[in-house]
């Protein structure tokens, strides 16, 4: 399996085709949600959780696509997620 970093993306390819994907960010402190007023209710917990998590890692999607599941990829990108949470120096992951 490669990875291939695409700023906020990585990229978990098998023999040249994408497996699966994974983007996430350092939740900054002092914790800014931004301007949210066109987002639905619906998000709004959402948003009070990344307010909770300030400062740690946010995993905020990994997915493989069903023909390349069972393998370990998913196991693979939350590693990779582990290994960037290390050298942000971020004190945890999350995951909302």
């Amino acid at each position: 399996m490669g990875n291939v970093g695409y700023g906020a993306f990585t990229v978990a390819e098998i023999d040249g085709a994408i497996a699966g994907a994974l983007t996430g960010r350092l939740l900054p402190i002092p914790y800014k949600r931004g301007d949210s007023a066109d987002l639905p209710d619906a998000f709004a917990p959402v948003l009070e959780l990344e307010a909770v998590a300030a400062g740690s890692w946010y995993l905020n999607v990994v997915a493989v696509y069903p023909e390349f599941r069972g393998q370990g990829i998913g196991s693979a990108l939350v590693g990779k997620a582990e290994e960037i949470a290390r050298l942000a120096e971020a004190p945890q992951m999350s995951l909302i």
